[in-house]
């Protein structure tokens, strides 16, 4: 509903309405603007300007006329004061301090909107793409009371954001990221070229943080400990990088100084373990296990590794005096034993050659073994071997280049040196 306008509109009466009437008819009415309902206009009636409230054809609709006219007479639409002053007070026209619109307002391409003394806020469209753009020194800020949508035309997602709550990421209106109270929540693979974390926390005993695109490596929990698992079709390799100084390429630390670093399992059946001695480690197998080398047959077993010492015993002689040193040494690796000793300072009184104190007993007489042995004084001192009597802890002593068993030497300052390995039961 507006006041209406138009250029050169001139025309005659076609009756004479008397004062008072709220018509008239004209020679033509083409020439005069065209009234909606609620719209209006102002003709000049020779000396009278009349309100003209709507126009059919050639009758005019108008406000009661103060005077009579004569059939004739000119009809103009002129810039009369009635008109100037219902259009500076026309309703649909938006005052300079402020109103409220009705319709749309339509800016062509490259046509901007702007806003602030400088115009640093523009909206506008360039034919091809739509922008906001803020050139002015402080940011551009978007507030929303309840939350925040960017959608597509359709209504579907790009992101948004609820007060005080998450902020949420999409993929093809399917959520994929949000934010949390403690950080953010990803749906999906997360695919990055570096990760740093403080730590890593699925707060679940059910789940596990899996790596590949298989899940054929998993982190997580089990019987209570931290576990990489495999569960593909290949081995678990850890790899350590290429080094050739001085510092290893993998390293197992354990908090403290003793106890398993590495225990092998079957099920829950712990088969060996590797561990810390205050100077050096350990290699453990479980209950009646073994270490195979070379294969896993009962020949390939190495199932025991000792050292140690043994105290000999003279047999059939009397010492009278020494010797300087009471025990010897051995090493024991499966069950092969190697046995070794020195003694000086040795009276004795003569007597078959034999020793006892052996630390394991020797292997049936299949298993035949033999030592070398050094015995006398520096000038009289004879080099030859003997035997390790089968199924006995005992050494046989042989005479030089004979068969038949050697006999200690009388006499004081005697020393008796023995190397030899042999065959344990």
């Amino acid at each position: 509903m507006a006041v209406k306008f138009s250029n050169n509109a001139v025309t005659t009466l076609t009756d004479s309405p008397s004062a008072g009437a709220t018509s008239f008819n004209v020679a033509s009415a083409s020439l005069f603007p065209t009234l909606a309902s609620g719209d209006w206009t102002y003709v000049s009636l020779t000396s009278e300007v009349v309100k003209v409230t709507a126009i059919s054809g050639t009758t005019f609709t108008c406000d009661a006329t103060s005077n009579a006219h004569a059939s004739g007479e000119s009809v103009e639409l002129r810039m009369t004061a009635e008109l100037l002053n219902d259009f500076a007070e026309d309703t649909e026209a938006l005052p300079l301090a402020g109103g409220t619109m009705t319709g749309d307002v339509s800016l062509g391409d490259n046509v901007k909107a702007k806003f602030g003394a400088g115009a640093d806020l523009r909206i506008y469209h360039d034919g091809g793409n739509s922008y906001i753009s803020d050139t002015g020194a402080g940011n551009l800020k978007i507030k929303s009371g309840a939350g925040f949508d960017l959608q597509t035309t359709t209504g579907e997602n790009y992101l948004d954001a609820v007060e005080n709550a998450a902020i949420n990421l999409y993929y093809d209106n399917s959520k994929k990221l949000a934010t949390t109270s403690t950080g953010i929540d990803v749906t999906g693979s997360v695919t990055c070229d570096g990760f740093t974390s403080t730590g890593i926390d699925d707060n679940a005993t059910s789940t596990a943080i899996t790596i590949d695109a298989s899940e054929r490596v998993s982190i997580k929990g089990v019987d209570g400990a931290p576990t990489v698992q495999g569960t593909g079709t290949g081995n678990l390799i850890i790899r350590g990088r290429s080094n050739s100084g001085a510092i290893g390429i993998l390293q197992l630390d354990k908090q403290g100084d003793s106890g398993n670093v590495i225990d092998f399992r079957s099920g829950t059946t712990i088969r060996g373990n590797i561990g810390l001695a205050s100077d050096g480690i350990n290699v453990h197998t479980g209950n009646a296990g073994a270490i195979y080398l070379g294969g896993t047959a009962a020949a390939n077993a190495l199932d025991d590794y000792e050292e140690g010492t043994w105290t000999p015993t003279f047999l059939n002689t009397t010492v009278s005096a020494g010797p300087n040193n009471t025990t010897g040494r051995y090493t024991k690796i499966g069950n092969i034993v190697h046995v070794n000793y020195y003694g000086n300072g040795l009276a004795l009184a003569g007597g078959t050659m034999q020793m006892g104190g052996l630390p394991f007993t020797v292997a049936s007489s299949t298993s035949y073994s033999t030592f070398h042995y050094v015995h006398g004084t520096a000038s009289t001192g004879i080099s030859t071997g003997g035997f390790f009597s089968a199924s006995t802890n005992i050494l046989t002593f042989i005479q030089q280049n004979s068969t038949t068993e050697a006999v200690w030497a009388t006499g004081s300052t005697k020393y008796l040196m023995i190397s030899g390995t042999y065959t344990v039961a």
